[in-house]
């Protein structure tokens, strides 16, 4: 008979012990385990909220080595954001298991941020009394997408537009559009025109989701010139607050 010794200890590598992150589907990362008798090796992962381990959220076997050096895993469900984990590796050789690592914890963060892809809306020369908006897709309107983590809501501001007219009124206007289906919630989103404003009471755009194939939106804009506005370049800085 043959004695089999069992794979040594895993090293743990990424995430750091004591780090942070904003990815809800973090990938582990650990030192291969020596093993005596020079086994193929598969591991076992373990991720908990509690450092006892008694109920993991994760708990996968039969992990292949990725490479000579190291092997990596991929969360295949979502974490929870500000929560603190705590992870844990061991090594089969297919007799049985090696010891567990000493365990790491990192805290996953949550992460708020809005981006702008087109972040520029230029009407070009519009007339005294022209009406013009961007459904026409000439000017497109603005794009911006939830670069955080979690679901969020966004409210849109903006300064004058017309020095001739009361700010607010109708003459500039906006509305949120859909570009990705199911991004935000659309029944209790502002998806008719509205008077742009520098101030808002409530957000424009609500629940806005963080997964990248669903978390981006349009902004509209509409301006009807004043009959009297005078000639010359206007412009006004519009900004995306996200919470």
């Amino acid at each position: 008979a043959t004695n089999n010794s069992f794979p040594g200890v895993p090293s743990l590598i990424i995430p750091l012990d004591n780090g942070t992150t904003t990815n809800r589907t973090p990938t582990f990362t650990w030192n291969n385990s020596l093993d005596p008798d020079g086994d193929n090796l598969t591991y076992n992962f373990q991720l908990d909220d509690n450092s006892a381990f008694n109920n993991p959220e994760i708990n996968t076997a039969g992990i292949l080595t990725s490479n000579p050096t190291n092997t990596s895993y991929t969360a295949e469900i979502e974490l929870d954001v500000d929560t603190v984990y705590f992870w844990k590796v061991r090594a089969n050789d297919s007799t049985g298991y090696g010891q567990f690592s000493l365990p790491f914890n990192f805290t996953l963060q949550s992460y708020l941020a809005i981006s702008l892809p087109r972040d520029t809306v230029n009407f070009g020369s519009v007339n005294n009394s022209q009406q013009i908006n961007t459904s026409t897709g000439n000017p497109l309107p603005f794009w911006a997408e939830n670069a955080g983590n979690i679901i969020a809501n966004v409210t849109i501001t903006a300064t004058p537009y017309f020095t001739s007219v009361s700010y607010p009124s109708s003459n500039y206007q906006f509305r949120i559009e859909v570009n990705e289906t199911g991004a935000f919630n659309t029944s209790a989103s502002v998806m008719s025109w509205a008077n742009m404003s520098n101030v808002s009471a409530a957000p424009h755009v609500i629940d806005l989701d963080w997964h990248d194939w669903k978390n981006d939106f349009l902004t509209g804009l509409s301006v009807l010139v004043p009959a009297d506005e005078g000639a010359g370049t206007k412009t006004s800085t519009v900004t995306f607050s996200i919470e």
